[in-house]
């Protein structure tokens, strides 16, 4: 099956470095870079319609502008449009904030709290839970 990355982050250099080590762990995987939680939303109701047996992994920064990831969040869990088979949805985010990570785990569609940087350990991770 197929894997497809969102990665919702604001910062290009972290889109792309994650990218690099995502195709590094797995050639297959289609990586779709983000620059915010809004590009985010659109481009995962267009998959939803073009759903094709895909694990879809979305990779959440926290801080960013136009729509951040709490909002993000709060909008994948209370609207319909977003329910997507085999989605997986992980905090990446460079806050150490213990209020953050436990506000992240309360969402039932979160699998997982990343710190940044991500290191290949935790691509590799992220894989093997998908």
């Amino acid at each position: 099956m197929n894997k497809v990355f969102y990665i919702v982050d604001d910062d290009p250099i972290f889109r792309k470095m994650i990218s690099i080590m995502i195709h590094r762990n797995d050639p297959t995987a289609i990586c779709k870079p983000c620059e915010n939680g809004a590009i985010g939303l659109k481009k995962l109701e267009l998959e939803k319609e073009q759903n094709n047996n895909k694990n879809i992994i979305v990779l959440l920064d926290i801080n960013m502008p136009v729509l951040n990831g709490w909002q993000f969040l709060r909008e994948i869990e209370s609207n319909a449009i977003y329910d997507i088979t085999n989605l997986t949805l992980y905090v990446v985010s460079s806050s150490t904030d213990r209020v953050d990570i436990l506000k992240a785990k309360q969402h039932y569609k979160v699998s997982g709290y990343f710190h940044k940087p991500l290191i290949d350990g935790d691509i590799r991770k992220i894989l093997k839970q998908n």
